[in-house]
Parts: C-alpha cells; structure tokens; sequence
C-alpha cells in the first residue's frame, strides 16, 4: 500500500483489496513455481544474484544520500551560478553549415536571390542533424553556442540573417533568428529538486570513484 502511495494512488478499500489480490495470485504462482522445482534451476538463481546484487546497490545509494543531505546554502549558491548563466534572451534559431566560406558565400547569393532558407539548409548544409529540419535548432540560449556564434547570434533581431558567413571550429555558418525572447529562470523552489539530485549525484560520483579507487579490480 505504502508503494502505491508513493505512487500517488489513495489508501482505500478498493486499493487494499486489490493489493491484497495481488499478493494472493503473487503466491499462488510462487508456490505452483516451487511445486515445480524452477527455484532449483541455473537461470533463477542467476536472476536472483542479480536481483540480489541490484536491490543492495539500491539501498546503498538510498542511504548514502540519506546521510548526505544537500543544505540550502549550497542549493542557492548553485542555483546564483546557474541563474547567472541564463540572464538575456534565447533564440528561435536556424543555421546553415557549409565546409568552407566560399560555400557559404554561394548559398548567401541564392538566399538573397530570394531562395527559401530551410530548402537551401536541407540541400546544402553539411550538419545533418538540423538540415533534416530545415536548418532549425529550436530555441537556445545564446551562451551555448562557440563564442563567435553568439556573438553574431547577439546582432541579430527577429527576422534577421548574418550578413556575412560566421567561422566555428565546425565549419561556416548562414545564421537566421525566427524569434527571440528573455530566458525564463525558474524559481529557487522550481529548482530546488532538480539541483538537489543535480549536486548529489555529483558527489556521489566521488563516492563511486572511491570504492573504485581502493577495489581490486579483475576484468
């Protein structure tokens, strides 16, 4: 019962009842199972080291983070250097990438020409992934984009093409903004959970990497 509930379902009646079904048929198939001797068999007992080793692994990670609560200092601390982060707009973006500047340049020429931006991307562009879409990259921060990207990414309004092809260390990029709009940052309280299991999994990866450290590892 207390499962369910954690599951959001209520504690009624028709909830026990059904639990209790189940634990009935539960048995009744754990008994008709041994009646048949398949608790003796290699592959049971290799699923039950298995599940064995697997429930011990979770109970551990339920008490260590038990006894390695996150305080609210650091929580705000992170959620500070995060919120800092996400200050500004982000961007409905669609780009196409060429191989060199002279590419670029050609595919510049037949958009000014009048050539619809998202056919020239799904034609020209060499990173697959976005030209499948017509050039898009949904909306993004600008921070998370190579330096020079965003800076060009920064002069652009609602509308608005790069002028001049723009260099990564990908290639060369025709930079279109389809809207923009300020970063919406959640709340200390909207972020709270995420950070929580955000920083403890961080430390808990050190924890790991401990008990790594002192194992004797055979592989």
């Amino acid at each position: 019962v207390k499962s369910m509930q954690s599951q959001g379902a209520k504690d009624n009646p028709e909830l026990r009842n059904m639990v209790k079904q189940k634990l009935v048929m539960d048995e009744l198939l754990q008994q008709e199972a041994t009646r048949r001797g398949l608790d003796k068999s290699e592959a049971f007992q290799q699923q039950m080291a298995a599940a064995r080793q697997q429930l011990l692994a979770q109970m551990l990670v339920a008490e260590w983070s038990k006894a390695n609560p996150v305080d609210d200092k650091t929580l705000k601390a992170e959620y500070e250097r995060i919120k800092a982060q996400l200050s500004g707009n982000e961007y409905h973006v669609r780009h196409i990438m060429l191989a060199s500047e002279a590419d670029a340049k050609a595919v510049l020429d037949r958009l000014a020409k009048g050539e619809k931006f998202d056919k020239l991307a799904k034609e020209k562009a060499t990173d697959k992934g976005s030209a499948a879409q017509g050039g898009l990259l949904g909306w993004v921060p600008a921070s998370q984009f190579p330096p020079s990207f965003t800076d060009a990414l920064k002069k652009l309004g609602k509308g608005q093409m790069s002028p001049a092809p723009v260099k990564t260390e990908a290639g060369w990029h025709i930079i279109r903004v389809e809207d923009l709009r300020p970063i919406k940052v959640p709340s200390f309280n909207e972020a709270k959970q995420g950070l929580t299991r955000q920083i403890q999994g961080k430390k808990f990866d050190e924890f790991l990497n401990q008990l790594r450290a002192k194992a004797k590892i055979e592989q």
